[in-house]
């Protein structure tokens, strides 16, 4: 998935577990609760994307409201 484009797209409940997402584009693509574990995102844009309650490449769970990067909270640090 190397450059891929996925503008716009729902992705809710994807797995992107262990991909190689180098330069991909996110952009405003809805991503609530996919799985980003192990996944490779130099240069990734996820410019206005949704990443609430996504698992992220380190295993922590993003924080609803997570817009255009992983916020994470105290509630959220542990993982998912």
């Amino acid at each position: 998935l190397d450059g891929a484009e996925f503008l716009r797209a729902d992705l809710t409940g994807a797995s992107f577990r262990d991909a190689n997402l180098r330069a991909a584009r996110f952009q405003r693509a809805i991503l609530r609760d996919a799985d980003f574990t192990g996944a490779q995102i130099r240069n990734v844009k996820f410019d206005r994307a949704d990443l609430s309650g996504a698992t992220w490449i380190d295993g922590r769970t993003c924080a609803d409201g997570s817009t255009g990067q992983c916020r994470v909270t105290a509630a959220t640090a542990g993982g998912g």
